[in-house]
């Protein structure tokens, strides 16, 4: 059991669990799938929350074990100083937890995935260079891999489909041509942001 505070100072006793088998919980599951996981409204005034709290995320029969971490730990993550076990995956942000969710039920590699986020985000950072850009996997619509792009534009989001067949090959090339997916792929943290950070260190 844990307590939240609401901007109204109010308190409430929020039940979460330390590890989701997401095998042994298929409610869990879609909950995580369509972003409703941990969402509490505020008995005093109404506002709905969404805490981001530390959970474990397990599947053997997908090979999973992660753990999520709140926002607020990215630059620990970033800097290697997170508090995590060794050999566990690390996501950062209930957005990357959602996201996740949503690459396991639609089949797909994460490796993949973020390769091919790192190609569309940097199209978009082509076409908005000071933007703050983020690429997130919504899910497979109609057969295509459906990507939104945030941070082009203030309060829009940008969607993107792109066909299954041409996403793997694309995947496949910047791979080969990118040798930094070696070692960000053998990390705890596998996510494209950390490249950004990455390069920004090595200009300082």
């Amino acid at each position: 059991m844990k307590t939240i505070t609401c901007h109204c100072s109010a308190n409430e006793d929020i039940d979460i669990p330390e590890l989701i088998d997401i095998d042994a919980d298929p409610v869990l599951f879609r909950q995580l799938q369509d972003g409703s996981f941990l969402t509490v409204i505020c008995p005093q005034c109404g506002v709905t929350l969404r805490p981001e709290l530390a959970v474990r995320l397990k599947s053997a029969s997908r090979n999973l074990d992660a753990i999520v971490l709140p926002e607020l730990e990215r630059m620990a993550v970033y800097r290697g100083k997170a508090d995590a076990p060794k050999g566990v995956e690390i996501l950062v942000g209930y957005n990357e937890l959602f996201e996740r969710a949503r690459i396991l039920r639609d089949g797909l590699e994460a490796r993949t995935v973020e390769i091919i986020k790192y190609y569309l985000q940097g199209k978009a950072e082509e076409q908005e260079p000071e933007a703050d850009i983020l690429v997130l996997y919504h899910g497979l619509v109609d057969g295509k891999l459906e990507f939104h792009i945030v941070g082009m534009k203030s309060g829009e989001t940008g969607i993107i489909r792109l066909p299954r067949e041409s996403a793997d090959k694309a995947a496949s090339g910047i791979t080969r041509q990118d040798s930094r997916f070696k070692n960000l792929f053998s990390s705890q943290y596998r996510s494209i942001r950390k490249l950004g950070f990455l390069a920004e260190d090595e200009q300082d």
